[in-house]
């Protein structure tokens, strides 16, 4: 037997998630923030770990920091290796469903593109629901093809990458009232949106809500939290790796969490009104990015591919999502970077598309 033949199938539909950055250049592809919180004493602190020593096996002191800054229990947390392996605990614990047909993974499109991936890998059937031209929800049809699919989990980001909408609140309330499944708003932007559905977990037992460190400035950390109803968190547990989060990590995670205020939200404001900033700029240069709640602008610009092309000869790197017939035909997604980094990206389009920098 060749060692082909053991594999699973469904790697057969999958490539490797592969991202090429070359160094020096400007990272406005990857919706990460522009800088990091000033963590100096806490980095000094690092050096005195035992490294030697696994991590908390269960990342109680993550849980518990989690917990302080969000107003909920430490027993609602169940924490990941970045937002992916939250992902992959929540699939995994549904499992291939019953009756013999893989339970189906919802998720309104476009959006973030591991849902279909790892829905794919782990065996399961990923659905992805049709959004209006400006990426709009209708809820009539979201309700009946919820009640068609009854999928096991339904997933919805908010703010939604890579467009930036904020879907309605009556979105995830009429998803959670049908009760077939597990209903998760994935909140890795939500900072950015200045609203959050939390509060949600606690009047639907099945509604999963997802945060990560990894846009606020932490992305090297890889630290990421579901926040659950504690029934359903103890048995999403039950698929957790054991020392999943490692103690750097942990330690610095701890840190912000706890010094949210002083760290976290002055990058989020400037991220904020950089935003706007570069919303203006786009406009200036006869585009018209779509609405964001995010650290991104989605934005149509003539022949996608030779601008994404050209940026990139000028060092500046964005991500082309153009494909032909598609809901993304023409677009690019740029990540709201500094003042001046969103002055240079400004600069270099212009040149591109023959206007005048703003």
């Amino acid at each position: 037997m060749s060692w082909r033949e053991v594999l699973s199938p469904a790697l057969g539909e999958l490539e490797p998630y592969q991202v090429a950055r070359p160094a020096g250049c400007l990272y406005l592809d990857a919706n990460e923030s522009p800088v990091a919180p000033p963590l100096g004493e806490a980095l000094e602190r690092l050096a005195r770990l035992p490294l030697n020593r696994y991590p908390d096996a269960g990342a109680w002191p993550l849980r518990e920091a989690a917990a302080r800054h969000l107003g909920v229990r430490p027993e609602q947390i169940v924490p990941g290796n970045g937002s992916d392996e939250v992902l992959s605990i929540l699939m995994t614990a549904v499992g291939r469903g019953t009756g013999g047909a893989p339970a189906k993974v919802a998720f309104p499109g476009p959006t973030f593109s591991m849902y279909r991936i790892q829905a794919t890998a782990l065996g399961l059937d990923p659905v992805e629901i049709p959004t209006g031209p400006r990426f709009e929800l209708d809820l009539r049809d979201l309700g009946q093809r919820l009640r068609a699919l009854r999928p096991a989990l339904f997933f919805l980001a908010r703010p939604n990458n890579p467009t930036g909408t904020l879907w309605p609140r009556e979105a995830v309330e009429q998803a959670a009232e049908l009760g077939s499944g597990l209903v998760v708003v994935d909140e890795a932007y939500a900072p950015f949106a200045g609203e959050s559905l939390l509060a949600l977990v606690e009047h639907y037992e099945n509604v999963v809500v997802m945060r990560t460190l990894s846009k606020v400035g932490l992305a090297a950390l890889r630290v990421g939290f579901a926040v659950a109803s504690e029934p359903l968190a103890r048995e999403l547990e039950k698929v957790r790796l054991p020392y999943n989060i490692d103690a750097l990590s942990m330690a610095l995670a701890v840190e912000v969490l706890d010094r949210w205020d002083a760290l976290v939200t002055p990058i989020v404001e400037e991220v904020r009104e950089a935003r706007a900033e570069l919303a203006g700029g786009l406009r200036a240069l006869g585009l018209e990015p779509f609405e964001s709640h995010a650290n991104l602008l989605l934005v149509r610009v003539p022949d996608a591919e030779r601008v994404h092309l050209a940026l990139r000869e000028e060092g500046i790197l964005v991500r082309n999502l153009h494909r032909r017939g598609t809901p993304l035909e023409g677009c690019l997604r740029i990540t709201v970077g500094t003042p001046e980094q969103n002055a240079r990206l400004l600069r270099a389009l212009a040149g591109i598309l023959g206007g005048t920098s703003p």
